[in-house]
Order: structure tokens, then sequence, then C-alpha cells
């Protein structure tokens, strides 16, 4: 497939976070990075658009503790590739994931289902403290 030679080498899994789960080393002091490893080996992060643009609204519309975990968010993602999407925050994921083949890591109950209808890579928090894949 012609994305994973403009992405990564065959090697590494592609997976896309969303606001969620850029969000959970900040509410759940997660190593987020360390669990995808654990369950990947090698992976590449893509950051949707929508994602940063909902991270942004959260910075300058969230209460204290929100617009705090969203500036600290937007600061950790800022060294991922961004690719646009031209849906609205959920859509945009999915349309994303199914055409590059890749992981979504969510902890959003209705975009967890609504990924299982169309792919089978989901990983998401369990029990606070470690991620899982959906199955």
């Amino acid at each position: 497939m012609a994305s994973d030679r403009l992405w990564r080498d065959t090697n590494q899994s592609l997976v896309i976070l969303d606001t969620s789960a850029v969000l959970l080393p900040f509410e759940y002091s997660i190593d987020v990075f360390g669990e995808l490893t654990r369950l990947l080996g090698q992976y590449q992060i893509i950051i949707p658009d929508v994602v940063i643009k909902e991270l942004q609204q959260f910075q300058h519309r969230g209460d204290g503790k929100t617009a705090q975990h969203a500036k600290a968010a937007l600061s950790l993602i800022k060294k991922f590739p961004v690719i646009a999407t031209s849906m609205d925050a959920d859509e945009g994921i999915i349309e994303a994931a199914t055409s590059l083949d890749a992981y979504v890591v969510t902890n959003d109950q209705g975009l967890r289902k609504r990924l299982q209808q169309k792919t089978k890579k989901v990983i998401y928090l369990r029990q606070k403290h470690y991620l899982v894949f959906d199955e």
C-alpha cells in the first residue's frame, strides 16, 4: 500500500490517537507510549487535525483542569505528523483509520462502537491503568 511508504516501514503499525487518548496521560497518569510499545512493538503515531482543533477548543473554553490538560496535550503531540480530515472529529478518525489501516486509541464508547463496525483495530483504556485491544 502506498501510504505504508509515506508513513512508516512495513514493520511499524500506524496508530491514530483521538482526543480522549491524547488526554489519558494527564487524566489517568498512564504512559500511553509505553503501553503502545507493549501492545504493538514498533508503531508510528499520527494525529488527525480534528483532534488538534478539539484540544484548542478545550484549552480556550474548558474549566481550569481541562484547559491545563488540553494545553499539555497540545504540547505533547506537536512532534507527531498531522493528517488532514474532511469531516467532523469521529467521522474524520474513522475515515483515516479505514483508509490507512491504522489502529485507533480511544476512550470514547461511541467511537469504539462505530470503529468496531468498520475495523477491528481499536485500543482502549482498561481499569484506568493499561491499554488493551478491543476484541
